[in-house]
């Protein structure tokens, strides 16, 4: 799927995405953090932080939705 669809079903449904070449249990879900919602990268060593996407996220296609 593209950026904007997978923007929308990060956002608007709550779901977790993450791009085709990641590693299996890596993910973006979002996280509310002082009252605003942000994006949060999940690593696969169970490390989180914010996430801010590059140009080749944006302009990507292999977007795809993660299972709970």
């Amino acid at each position: 799927m593209n950026f904007p669809s997978a923007m929308s079903l990060l956002i608007t449904n709550g779901k977790r995405v993450r791009r085709a070449d990641w590693k299996r249990t890596n993910h973006i879900r979002t996280e509310l953090m002082g009252g605003v919602v942000m994006a949060i990268v999940v690593r696969n060593d169970g490390a989180v932080g914010p996430w801010v996407p590059t140009h080749c996220d944006m302009m990507a296609g292999d977007w795809e939705e993660v299972a709970p």
